[in-house]
This record gives structure tokens, C-alpha cells and sequence, in this order.
């Protein structure tokens, strides 16, 4: 029936309940029928409200769980009657359109969709993120959340995009590493992971890690696994052609980098990606111009260090390598207003750096000593780290006051 000046809001009330009385389908917690006339609006000639039939519903709903109503002229098809909606928990309501007054309409729940929402959300922490953009597109990488599912433990990536129309920002393609630990200065240096060595295979032979490699290149591909917070550093010594060396790993991660021939006592040292997801990697060394070439290089678990606690007055000693920023890891527990102080590192090669329990970087000193008071009680982590590309060595005394 069109809606109309002429039809009293009595007489469309009537006709809405003839028509769920005959309707055993709709099981809806009650209903509101508004009964709208065109107007314009006071002042806006070229605003005008125009009347159109609509229902809502109400009904106890879960939160994440997606709702959408459907609509029937027989009971047998079924068309969407309205855009899915996700509830936020507590008592969903849904309005939309009518198109025929005589439709049977139902409403179906389905789960959580968790590759674009995090459910049971009660916080989330960008402080150690890192942000990579195209346009109005990007990736959210290294957040945490406490959620049903989550806590601070737990490395969580995903896209993002912007809707122009809304001004809103919203998550997809939800990625989780879980159990992963914190991670300082945005995966520079995991505090948890195995320090257990890297092997490398190239055909039928296996590499071993922290020893000089030369193999025959010809772009074939070599196979390695990384456990969470692994982080594969190679040092290249001898190369006598341009090279392209090709890394990939899970979901979908890829990088390329270029290598011009080396001259004798020279090398190359690169950081490859952080073992944020565990599982199968590859690597090859691809010649420019010849069919094959010789190349000498060596590689290293750049997270091979036990993770050490430090207390009051306890010996610290530890040293690192010349690969990349080698590092050592320590953690403390502090409460507000304790000093802690440890020793200067040896030169400015060295350097030792602080960080809240999220991963933050809060103090840092080479060659003189670190000396930082808690503002309040929690667990911080020390990396002592070297940048210079040799081989460093400390040791100090660990003070904690009072």
C-alpha cells in the first residue's frame, strides 16, 4: 500500500498488523512504524523530507557477531533486506526499508568475521607500531591488543584503508603472531626467540651458520626455516658480477636488494626480514649478465642470545659480533622510583639501550654509563648492541637502588 497524506497513522498501524498476523516468520522483539508526510524543512527550499515505509527490530545480540535482515514474498527466496551490520554486544537494533508490504522478513547471525575485527577488544597500544602507506591504503605493523583472543604477547599486523565517504579508518586482513614476545625499536630486537643457529640448504648440501660459504651461483634457490624472533643477517665477501639477492618468507613476504661486485677486503652485510611468522624462507643469489658465478658469503642468527634477568649487584658479561647489530637482551624488574645503573660500554661502537614492556625506547648511552629511574613499577628490557661491524665485549656491575 503507498504511504500517503491520505492514510491515517491508524489505518497504516492496522495494516501492519494484518500483515504479521499472517506472517509466522517474523520473530521480532516489537516494532515501530513511523508514519512520515513530505515536508520541506523551515528556511531550506531545497531540503525536503519524503515519507518512505520502513521496520526496526530489536533483539539481544553478541558483540562482533555480524546481523542482517532478510526479506521473503513466499518463504522460499531470500534477499538481503538491509547491509550486514556488526554488533558492539547488548541489544542490536536494525531499521530498513520496506519495499512490499506483504514480505516475511528474518534476521540471521553469523560469526565474527576475525580477518578485519578483533573481538573482545579492551585496549590496544600503537606505541611500538610502524605504519607503511599507498594512498589511502596501508599497513598497521607490530600493535598490540588485550582482547578474548590477544594480549601484549601477541605481534598483530593488518591492512587498513580509508573510506573517503565516512572519514573512517578500518582494520582487514588481520594477521597474528601469537606467543611472540615484545619486540624493541619496531623488530629490531626480539626479546623472546630461540638462540639456536640458522642452517641453510643449497641442493643436497647444508650450510652451516657463522662460517664462510662459496657456492656457484646460478639463481638457484636455497631453503631455510626461522623460528619466531630469528633474525638471518649475511655478510658477503667475495663477489665478482652484479647480483640481485632474492629473500621470501610466509604470507606473501618478499625482498629484493642489488649487489655491485665486490674489490678484495671489501663486503656487504644485510639485514634480512625478522622471523615474525614462523615457517619456510628462501633465499638466492641471481648473477647479472653470466650464466653462473662464485659467491662467498657467510650468515648468522642475529637473536642468538639467551635472554638474561638483572639483579642487584650481579656480574653482567656478554659480548657480541661483528654481524649487523649483534645483540645481547636483558630484562629487570623495577619499581617506581629505583635507579638502575650499569657500566659504560667500551667505545662509541657499543651501545646500550633501555625499553618499556611495550618495546619503546627510553634511554640509550655509549661509552657512558646508563643510569635511569623508574617513573613506574614494571618490567624493562636492556639490548646491548654494536652498529660498528666488529666484535665488542662488556661487562659491568649491575646496580639497583635502593
Amino acid at each position: 500500500m503507498p504511504l500517503t497524506k491520505r492514510h491515517s497513522g491508524l489505518t497504516l498501524y492496522k495494516h501492519f498488523m494484518n500483515t504479521i498476523a499472517k506472517s509466522p516468520s517474523l520473530r521480532f522483539g516489537h516494532i515501530v512504524v513511523l508514519f512520515l508526510v513530505q515536508s520541506s524543512v523551515f528556511g531550506q527550499s531545497n531540503f525536503v523530507v519524503t515519507p518512505n515505509l520502513a521496520f526496526q527490530t530489536s533483539f539481544p545480540s553478541k558483540e562482533s557477531y555480524q546481523y542482517q535482515v532478510f526479506a521473503s514474498t513466499n518463504l522460499a527466496s531470500w534477499f538481503p533486506a538491509a547491509p550486514i551490520q556488526v554488533s558492539t554486544g547488548g541489544v542490536q537494533t536494525l531499521t530498513f526499508p520496506m519495499s512490499n508490504t506483504h514480505e516475511y522478513y528474518r534476521v540471521q547471525e553469523t560469526l565474527p568475521n576475525f580477518t578485519n575485527r578483533i573481538v573482545g577488544l579492551t585496549n590496544i597500544y600503537f606505541d611500538n607500531a610502524f605504519f607503511t602507506t599507498t594512498g589511502a591504503t596501508g599497513t598497521i605493523s607490530g600493535f598490540r591488543a588485550i582482547s578474548a583472543a590477544y594480549g601484549l604477547n601477541d605481534y598483530i599486523q593488518s591492512a587498513f584503508s580509508f573510506d573517503l565517504a565516512q572519514q573512517t579508518i578500518s582494520l582487514n586482513h588481520i594477521l597474528v603472531s601469537t606467543n611472540l614476545g615484545p619486540d624493541c625499536d619496531q623488530t629490531a630486537y626480539f626479546i623472546n626467540g630461540t638462540n639456536s643457529a640458522v642452517l641453510l640448504t643449497n641442493g643436497a648440501s647444508v650450510l652451516a651458520a657463522d662460517t664462510s660459504q662459496t657456492i656457484t651461483s646460478t639463481g638457484q634457490v636455497m631453503n631455510f626455516n626461522l623460528k619466531p624472533g630469528q633474525v638471518l643477517t649475511v655478510n658477503i665477501t667475495a663477489l665478482n658480477y652484479t647480483n640481485q639477492l632474492i629473500f621470501n618468507g610466509p604470507n606473501g613476504l618478499a625482498e629484493t636488494n642489488t649487489f655491485f661486485p665486490l674489490s678484495v677486503g671489501n663486503y656487504y652485510y644485510q639485514i634480512l626480514k625478522s622471523a615474525i611468522f614462523p615457517g619456510a624462507y628462501t633465499l638466492k643469489f641471481v648473477p647479472k649478465g653470466v650464466a653462473s658465478e662464485s659467491v662467498s658469503f657467510s650468515f648468522h642468527n642475529r637473536n642468538s642470545h639467551t635472554l638474561v634477568t638483572l639483579t642487584n649487584n650481579m656480574n653482567l658479561s656478554t659480548s657480541v659480533t661483528p654481524y649487523d647489530y649483534d645483540y645481547s637482551k636483558f630484562q629487570v624488574h623495577l619499581n617506581a622510583g629505583q635507579i638502575l645503573t650499569l657500566g659504560a660500554t667500551d667505545n662509541n661502537g657499543a651501545t646500550l639501550a633501555l625499553y618499556n614492556s611495550l618495546g619503546v625506547r627510553l634511554l640509550s648511552s655509549s661509552a657512558i654509563p646508563l643510569i635511569y629511574s623508574a617513573p613506574t613499577a614494571g618490567t624493562y628490557y636492556v639490548i646491548y648492541f654494536q652498529d660498528d661491524l666488529q666484535a665488542h665485549a662488556y661487562s659491568t656491575t649491575v646496580s639497583i637502588s635502593p
